[in-house]
């Protein structure tokens, strides 16, 4: 039936907003300055998580890291950390009017690069499969006991009966689990089952 763990993964690609001094924007809009606003203040949170995350590591205690001050930091929680593969590319400005934003991102990038995940393999139990396995069971039961009570015995296959079972059968050859073959709850179905084996035998 297939193992029951399955590997699962993720991936989280987002888009840092460059923290931008208003008034080099050159706009006044009251919605522009409270979106500049917002965007420093999810920067600032993600730096401070990132700065106590750093200290953490160099004094290796249990600090609380406030990760719910921003939305941003909520959602990179597993980024920084956490069970994950962190990557950043930093995009700078080579003018030299943008020389505090460009310093301001590596040192940004800097301390973004002292963080230390702990990565490990992602397994979860598929409940899907255990419980097609469980009905599996569940019929082969059934059957094993219908066989033993004689109920439901047939006087004579089917056409339909009769490929089932060379169906059956043939899966079983081709497959390496065990647990492919069926119980069947006629005589006469184990019979016609015994004779395909044969007869792709010789």
């Amino acid at each position: 039936m297939g193992s029951e763990t399955r590997t699962i993964a993720k991936l989280q690609v987002v888009d840092l907003a460059g923290s931008e001094r208003v008034y080099k924007t050159g706009n006044n809009d009251e919605k522009t300055i409270t979106e500049a606003k917002n965007i420093n203040s999810s920067l600032f949170a993600l730096q401070v998580v990132i700065m106590e995350l750093n200290e953490k590591a160099k004094n290796n205690d249990n600090r609380h890291i406030s990760f719910r001050n921003a939305m941003m930091t909520m959602v990179l929680r597993d980024s920084l950390g956490g069970n994950c593969n962190t990557k950043m590319v930093a995009a700078i400005s080579a003018l030299k009017d943008d020389i505090h934003e460009s310093l301001g991102t590596c040192r940004f990038a800097r301390s973004v690069q002292m963080i230390q995940n702990d990565m490990k393999k992602n397994e979860r139990v598929d409940a899907g499969v255990i419980i097609s396995r469980l009905k599996k069971e569940v019929a082969d039961l059934k059957a094993e006991l219908a066989l033993i009570k004689g109920e439901n015995a047939k006087e004579m296959l089917t056409s339909e009966d009769i490929e089932r079972c060379n169906l059956m059968v043939n899966n079983f050859i081709k497959s390496d689990d065990a647990s492919t073959a069926m119980v069947l709850p006629d005589r006469l179905m184990i019979n016609q089952c015994f004779y395909h084996f044969r007869t792709l035998y010789k």
